[in-house]
């Protein structure tokens, strides 16, 4: 059976809904805008860019908007397209828009075997629109059409005090109760702080008698700064699906390539290391659980989203079982221990996290080693910015030779006579039209317009590497 290689929350620019919760985290920060957000690339060029090749396997590919997800014309067909490449897929719905959620169901079976619903319960509202009785409606249908799902509520303030009417409700409508899930103040990304005014006590006992070992793993871990080797970034990323982006992790970070510009690029991954900016994992749930941290022993993803009914019969059907229930280590390799140095150095720098000290000299020994293996002995650097002045930094460290800076952001007077960067690292700098001579390869500092800069390159220089993979 697959194994999960990767997951990605694949970000649908969707930000209409037609429900208006008042805990909702779009509409916090006025997201909310209404739109049913345009592609840049059709699906057919998405699906060719998001495949097993290309990823590296089978991936949980997890759809979601800003809004209401089946709004979108195009969920079902980027879902079914994720599904033909092999991938297993989650669908964040309200469980309201029926005749999507037919038209999913109306999959092959082989489809439906790794197709996931995640229906959320917004309680007040689907009672003040009348439409409880059609998400339950909905639920069943799923269920019998044998597809997963799971069903969670989140802990508002304003469910608190009527956990039994909720608990009434779903045994009526489903015969079972939902999950629990907590919510933030996404205004307040410093902290991430819980979505609430009670006290934590009360706040947490409220929901007692539903399912709570999501609510109780996250209350474990909140406010618990994250400070192992994460591999965000390259076994977890955060797509925006609608231009290609992709940042490290669901709470974001910078991005670090757009995988839909070429889809025959190979997609270069970096983990973030013992670098997160957050103060701490909010998606642990599904990231912690899923192993992006294989130091941290965790619950796996499936004990958080199945249920069991007393005649055996579970939420999550079989395939999805054993895939929700596997990790990221079990098809993926850790880095080696130098791989890990030189990641955390460049991250290190990239979130400006200065507690990790930074050792020059046994980060540039890791980068000459890598280099010499891969034949290169001299190096230039395309673009001037704080990374150069790194990589310089480390280099002078090692046997590695720079021969000069690529940059055409100064003056050609600056650039003929080395300019104030090339005097300070004492190195030539050219701009793009100048004849550039001969070195074993050229290592491009922005590596998040790592295709678009090659562009520029004269195909005479073939060897080009990016920052992230110099220690490959």
């Amino acid at each position: 059976m697959a194994k999960i290689k990767r997951l990605i929350n694949f970000g649908l620019p969707v930000t209409a809904c037609n429900m208006r919760c008042s805990y909702c985290y779009v509409s916090q920060v006025g997201w909310n805008t209404g739109e049913l957000g345009k592609l840049d690339y059709p699906p057919e060029h998405i699906q060719k860019c998001l495949t097993q090749e290309r990823l590296g396997g089978v991936c949980h590919i997890n759809m979601c908007g800003s809004g209401e997800t089946l709004l979108a014309p195009y969920t079902v067909d980027l879902a079914r397209r994720m599904l033909e490449n092999g991938h297993y897929v989650t669908i964040v719905t309200n469980g309201t828009i029926t005749k999507r959620i037919k038209e999913l169901c109306d999959f092959s079976r082989e489809y439906k075997e790794r197709l996931f619903f995640k229906f959320s319960l917004h309680y007040f509202e689907l009672k003040r629109m009348n439409m409880l009785d059609l998400f339950f409606n909905n639920i069943r249908f799923v269920k019998d059409n044998d597809c997963s799902f799971s069903v969670e509520l989140g802990a508002a303030d304003e469910y608190a005090s009527c956990v039994e009417e909720i608990k009434n409700a779903c045994r009526n409508g489903i015969g079972e109760y939902p999950h629990v899930i907590e919510l933030r103040r996404q205004y307040d990304l410093e902290a991430y702080a819980r979505l609430t005014e009670l006290p934590i006590e009360e706040h947490q006992n409220a929901y007692k008698g539903l399912h709570t070992q999501m609510l109780d793993f996250q209350q474990e871990h909140w406010d618990v700064k994250r400070c192992e080797f994460c591999y965000a970034g390259d076994w977890v990323m955060q797509l925006a699906g609608g231009t290609g982006w992709f940042s490290p992790c669901f709470i974001g970070g910078k991005d670090m390539q757009n995988i839909y510009e070429n889809p025959d690029e190979p997609i270069r991954f970096a983990a973030i290391g013992e670098n997160c900016p957050w103060p701490h994992c909010y998606s642990g749930y599904i990231l912690l659980t899923s192993g992006v941290v294989p130091s941290l022993k965790t619950p796996c993803y499936a004990e958080f989203r199945d249920c069991i009914y007393p005649d055996g019969a579970h939420w999550l059907q079989p395939k999805i079982l054993e895939f929700f229930s596997s990790k990221f280590i079990e098809a993926n390799e850790e880095y080696s221990d130098n791989k890990k140095v030189y990641v955390n150095a460049l991250m290190a720098l990239e979130y400006k996290n200065r507690t990790r000290a930074y050792e020059p000299e046994k980060t540039g020994k890791i980068v000459e080693q890598a280099l010499k293996n891969k034949g290169i002995e001299t190096v230039s650097i395309w673009g001037a910015s704080i990374y150069t002045d790194w990589l310089f930094d480390l280099l002078q460290h090692s046997a590695i030779k720079v021969k000069y800076i690529v940059d055409d952001s100064l003056s050609e007077k600056e650039q003929h006579y080395g300019g104030l960067f090339g005097r300070q690292l004492k190195t030539a700098v050219f701009g793009t039209k100048d004849k550039l001579p001969k070195v074993d390869a050229m290592v491009i500092t922005d590596w998040a317009h790592f295709n678009s800069i090659r562009q520029q390159i004269p195909p005479v220089y073939k060897n080009l590497l990016s920052l992230t993979e110099l220690a490959d």
